[in-house]
């Protein structure tokens, strides 16, 4: 198992192990509460961000590290519905992140130390490439890059 595929628990194990099951609403609702307490209030998505990339940077020969944390940045600030990318350490400066929907549904990133992303896309055989500006501060992706992230998605459940 690796880093990226590991998810903390928070069930309590007593009751898991033991095979509890409520019987009645009021343990039903006893469950219920202790659920809600033993769940964390924010989803682990940037812990398995950060394992996911790191994971792939580790087996490679390294990356620099304005280059991973910009990487780590833009996927972090992107909407929970965008499942985690492929990830490809290209070179020590470069790392390019890919989602494939398969046929003509894909979006490519590069990101490096300059202040750019680069993308490459093929949506419904329209395909579109370019560099827009990136600014780790702003805690959110680039339009152009949500857009299309959203937009494969959108096709994807289509």
């Amino acid at each position: 198992m690796s880093f990226a595929d590991a998810q903390p628990s928070f069930a309590p194990p007593s009751l898991v192990h033991w095979g509890f099951r409520p019987l009645g609403t009021d343990a039903i609702e006893l469950q219920d509460s202790m659920s809600k307490a033993f769940d964390p209030p924010v989803e682990h998505r940037e812990v398995k961000i950060f394992f996911h990339l790191s994971d792939v940077v580790r087996k490679s020969s390294g990356v620099s590290v304005i280059t991973f944390n910009r990487a780590l940045s833009l996927l972090k600030s992107l909407p929970s519905n965008i499942p985690l990318p492929f990830v490809c350490v290209e070179s020590k400066d470069e790392i390019g992140l890919d989602w494939d929907e398969g046929g003509e549904k894909v979006v490519n990133l590069v990101i490096d130390t300059s202040p750019e992303i680069g993308f490459v896309t093929l949506l419904k055989a329209m395909p579109s490439y370019g560099t827009v500006e990136y600014r780790e501060s702003s805690n959110t992706p680039p339009g152009i890059v949500r857009f299309l992230l959203e937009h494969v998605y959108s096709l994807a459940r289509d």
